[in-house]
Parts: C-alpha cells; sequence; structure tokens
C-alpha cells in the first residue's frame, strides 16, 4: 500500500516558515509587550516540548514502517506513542513550539502566527488529511476517530 498519494495540498513543511516570520514580525512591528522579561523564559519550555513532541511522533511512524512524509501513503494507522493521545502530534508539536517562540518573543504580534498556524491546520490541512485516512482505513480510522481527539 506504500507509495506516493496525490496531496490536494502542498507539503505543511512550508508552515516552518512561521517561526522565522514570528522573529520578524516581533522585531519589525513590536506591539505592546505581554510579558515581563522572566516570564519570557517559559517560552523555552514549550519550544523544547514541541520539538520533543514532533521528534516522538515521527519516531513512532518510523518504528512502525509509516513514512513521515506528507505525499506518502501511510503502510498502517499507528495508534501508539503520542498517536494514542492526539490525532496529530507532529502538527500540536509545531504549534507547541510556535506558542513557545511567542511567549519568548512577548508581544502580542507574536502571537498571531500560532493562531494562524491553527487555523490554516485545523480548517485546511487536517480535514484533507482526515478524508484520505478514511479513505485508506476506513471504519479503523473512524473508530480511532471516534476515540482519539484531533488535538488533545
Amino acid at each position: 500500500m506504500q507509495g506516493t498519494m496525490k496531496p490536494k495540498l502542498v507539503s505543511p513543511s512550508w508552515l516552518n516558515l512561521f517561526i522565522p516570520l514570528c522573529v520578524v514580525a516581533h522585531f519589525v512591528v513590536p506591539i505592546e509587550m505581554l510579558f515581563l522579561s522572566s516570564l519570557r523564559y517559559m517560552g523555552i519550555v514549550f519550544i523544547v516540548a514541541g520539538i520533543a513532541l514532533n521528534l516522538v511522533g515521527s519516531a513512532t511512524l518510523r518504528n512502525s514502517q509509516t513514512p513521515v512524509d506528507f505525499d506518502q501513503i501511510p503502510a498502517q494507522l499507528v495508534v501508539t506513542g503520542p498517536f494514542r493521545y492526539t490525532r496529530n502530534p507532529m502538527y500540536l508539536g509545531g504549534l507547541i513550539l510556535l506558542i513557545g517562540v511567542a511567549i519568548l518573543l512577548g508581544s502580542l504580534v507574536s502571537f498571531l502566527f500560532p493562531v494562524l498556524l491553527f487555523l490554516i491546520l485545523q480548517f485546511l490541512y487536517i480535514p484533507v488529511e482526515e478524508k484520505e485516512m478514511e479513505r485508506i482505513f476506513g471504519n479503523q480510522y473512524i473508530e480511532y476517530k471516534r476515540k482519539v481527539r484531533r488535538w488533545v
């Protein structure tokens, strides 16, 4: 069943640009600081947690001999590791990481990027991917969706 599927969207890897865009926006348009300088360092915890969730999610897919790449057909439905708690651990990890960057920067404008990322994932990417997963795995995926939340 492995091979290349025809994605209806561009690979979500372009969303990684939100990190440098968030930093640039913070310095170009520093609209109001939301956090005191000492609290901003909590952002590092979020960044590390987001990276860790991405790494564990990717490793779980690889250990299940299922491709991590967006344009590859999954070999099997993975329901172990972080996939027991969220259907989208890598997207969640990216969102947590970007929230961490926004907290670390501390400005209001930096928080627009996690919100924008969430909206793009929630309404553009995830529905297309879920439809594809239902097509590939049928009732097995529908049952998984009933048991495991989209985010957390």
